[in-house]
C-alpha cells in the first residue's frame, strides 16, 4: 500500500512537472509573440518620431525651394500653348545644331497633382552627323528652362553609317501651383554628358564626337 502511494506520489510530480513545463511553453509562446509585437510598434513609433523631427529640420529649407520653384518655374496655361513651347525648342535646338528633325509627335501629359507639377513631353526622331546629334541633345536639356530628355536611343543609319539616327523624347516641367512665373530665357545649356556622349560614340562604332 506504501509503494501505491509512492508510485502515485511520483506520478503526481511528474504530472506536476509536466503541466509546468507545458504552461511554461504556452506563456512562452504567447508572451513572446506579443513581445515581438510589441518590439516592432516600438520601432515603428521611434521611426514616425524620426521622420518628423527631419521633416521639421528640413521645413524651412523645403518651403524655400517651393517659393523658388514657384517664382522660376513656367507656368502650365494649356495643353496647346505647352506643346508648342516645347516644340518651337526643339526647332531652335536642331537649327542651333545641325541636325534635321525626321518626326516628332507629343505624347499625353503627365500630372502630379499632389507635387504640383504637369511634365509635357514630345517623341522626336533626328538625324545628323554624330557632332551635330549630340549638340542637339545637349543643347535640348535646360535646368533653368526646365528640359529633360529623359530616355533616347541611337543607331546608325543603314545606308550612310556617317549618319547617325536619333530617337528620343523631350519633356518640359510646367508649375500648376497658383502664382507660377515663366522664367526668363536664358539660352541653350551647353555640354554633352559623358553617358550621352558614349552611347554615341558606341552607336558609331568609335571615333571622336
Amino acid at each position: 500500500m506504501a509503494s501505491l502511494k509512492n508510485s502515485e506520489k511520483r506520478l503526481l510530480l511528474l504530472l506536476g512537472v509536466a503541466l509546468f513545463i507545458v504552461a511554461n511553453v504556452i506563456g512562452e509562446g504567447i508572451f513572446g509573440r506579443r513581445k515581438a509585437a510589441a518590439k516592432v510598434a516600438i520601432e515603428s513609433y521611434n521611426g514616425g518620431i524620426d521622420r518628423d523631427e527631419y521633416r521639421l529640420r528640413n521645413r524651412v529649407d523645403w518651403d524655400n525651394k517651393r517659393l523658388w520653384l514657384n517664382r522660376i518655374q513656367p507656368r502650365y496655361l494649356s495643353e496647346e500653348a505647352a506643346a508648342t513651347e516645347v516644340e518651337n525648342h526643339i526647332k531652335r535646338v536642331a537649327s542651333a545644331s545641325g541636325a534635321i528633325i525626321d518626326q516628332s509627335k507629343p505624347t499625353e501629359p503627365v500630372a502630379n497633382d499632389s507635387l504640383g507639377y504637369i511634365a509635357v513631353a514630345m517623341k522626336v526622331n533626328i538625324s545628323g552627323t554624330p557632332e551635330e546629334v549630340t549638340r542637339f541633345v545637349s543643347y535640348l536639356q535646360s535646368r533653368e528652362g526646365f528640359y529633360s530628355v529623359p530616355d533616347v536611343t541611337f543607331s546608325s543609319d543603314r545606308k550612310d553609317p556617317a549618319i547617325l539616327r536619333a530617337a528620343l523624347t523631350v519633356s518640359r516641367l510646367y508649375s500648376t501651383a497658383p502664382g507660377a512665373e515663366a522664367p526668363v530665357p536664358t539660352g541653350f545649356a551647353g555640354g554633352t554628358s559623358p553617358t550621352v556622349a558614349s552611347r554615341i560614340l558606341n552607336a558609331v562604332g568609335g571615333g571622336d564626337v
